[in-house]
């Protein structure tokens, strides 16, 4: 599934260097500006140990409060069109870590 999200994102990001990490498979999509994507399997020592952060949550939450509209919040829209076997992945929506 993740090699067929390869367009979407090269098209997406167009020059901006990005990585999409599957762990349960243990495999990495990612691209540089002006390579192809290319998809790897990572060993075990590249992968967080379970629960391991590494800030990028932080990051991405830090970017979401700061482009979102308060107002126009509603996160049971947001899970509406999301499975639910994935709200776990929201960050956005759950509890901060420290």
């Amino acid at each position: 599934m993740l090699p067929l999200l390869a367009g979407h994102f090269a098209r997406r990001f167009g020059n901006i260097p990005w990585a999409i990490i599957d762990e349960k498979r243990r495999i990495v999509l990612s691209c540089d500006p002006g390579e192809t994507p290319r998809l790897a399997r990572l060993s075990e020592k590249e992968l967080p140990a379970a629960g391991e952060y590494d800030g990028w949550e932080k990051l991405w939450r830090n970017y979401f409060r700061s482009a979102a509209n308060e107002s126009r919040l509603n996160p049971g829209l947001q899970k509406q069109f999301m499975p639910r076997r994935y709200w776990e992945y929201l960050s956005e929506l759950g509890e901060e870590k420290v």
